[in-house]
């Protein structure tokens, strides 16, 4: 009994560690993607469809803030994770360096893990909503889905007001904007279900995949076609865009952000003095 438990425990652990390690592996290619895309969206200038993409983490932290304020017996400080959110809005994230007051769009890769599942939310500033990207739909599905990006509609704007976004945004009129104009500055965006999207196969687990399309086809066209993926191919379509864009990156000697405009520099206003300190 002894020897049959302790080998039934050992099976356990090893399948937990290969689901985190896949996971992780999952997370490592959307977030490479959707750095690829960020990269494009900072350099053309040519298209409508002003966008930034942000990393997976940003999520996780939004879920935390929502999960301690929630739980009314904790004594957790959610300080840290609220000035993690602030710095993606004002462009400090190392990875996801782009104002967002600058973008009228932010993409973001969701990961639903009570679903093994992967959607992506598009915050729209001009129509003040998140519109979802999802493969599968289903009523108990999207009902689960609501509740989850109802943490990041609810937060959003919070946090936007926080970090000043308003007062940098151009082009918001909140006398005459009707998506602005009953509105306060923290309250919940509007969420939004994108219909008619090319759905992944019944059985499969081509979500993330998915979702790196829809991104592209949006910061590309800015809107998402209804033609069904070829999920092979798109496979080796990003096998290769991104062994060419690390080729390219090779022969430059272009280390992580070489490429990339200067650091954002830091300032804060001493409430005392009203002098800016600006941070190296």
């Amino acid at each position: 009994m002894d020897d049959a438990s302790g080998v039934k425990g050992k099976e356990v652990d090893a399948r937990n560690s290969s689901d985190t390690q896949d996971e992780k592996i999952i997370v490592d290619h959307i977030d490479v993607i959707f750095y690829y895309l960020r990269k494009k969206g900072k350099y053309n200038k040519t298209t409508n469809f002003k966008y930034t993409t942000i990393d997976c983490i940003f999520k996780t932290r939004i879920v935390k803030i929502v999960d301690r304020y929630a739980d009314t017996y904790s004594n957790a400080n959610v300080a840290k994770e609220e000035d993690v959110v602030c710095e993606y809005i004002k462009g400090y994230r190392l990875l996801t360096n782009v104002l967002w007051h600058t973008v009228d769009n932010v993409l973001i890769p969701l990961n639903l893990k009570d679903k093994l599942h992967w959607i992506l939310a598009v915050v729209s500033f001009k129509e003040r909503c998140i519109k979802v990207y999802d493969s599968y739909r289903s009523a108990g599905h999207d009902a689960y889905l609501a509740s989850e990006v109802y943490k990041l509609a609810k937060l959003v704007p919070l946090y936007l007001s926080i970090s000043d976004f308003y007062k940098d945004k151009q082009g918001i009129d909140w006398s005459h904007d009707s998506a602005y104009s009953d509105k306060a500055q923290t309250d919940p965006f509007d969420v939004v279900f994108i219909s008619n999207l090319p759905q992944q196969k019944s059985g499969s687990m081509d979500c993330g995949l998915h979702v790196a399309a829809y991104a592209e086809f949006l910061s590309t066209f800015g809107l998402v076609s209804q033609t069904t993926f070829d999920a092979n191919l798109l496979r080796q379509r990003y096998g290769a865009l991104l062994w060419d864009y690390a080729m390219q990156k090779i022969d430059v000697d272009s280390i992580s952000e070489n490429e990339a405009p200067s650091k954002i520099v830091r300032q804060i206003t001493d409430s005392n003095t009203s002098v800016k300190i600006v941070l190296e």
